[in-house]
């Protein structure tokens, strides 16, 4: 199994869409070898929100 991590950082008025886009992106799971995906957020500083994009193959 391989683990892919990315790390996004977001203006705060920006994370739900992020969010949004996530839960609406279906394709990658379509793709040979997929296992699956999650979506972690923390607060990060006072201007940005943290996000890693978690995805095992």
């Amino acid at each position: 199994m391989y683990i892919a991590v990315n790390k996004l950082k977001v203006q705060k008025t920006r994370g739900d869409e992020l969010e949004q886009r996530f839960q609406h992106s279906g394709a990658v799971a379509r793709e040979p070898g997929f296992l699956g995906f999650e979506l972690w957020k923390w607060d990060g500083d006072g201007e940005h929100e943290e996000f890693l994009v978690v995805s095992r193959w």
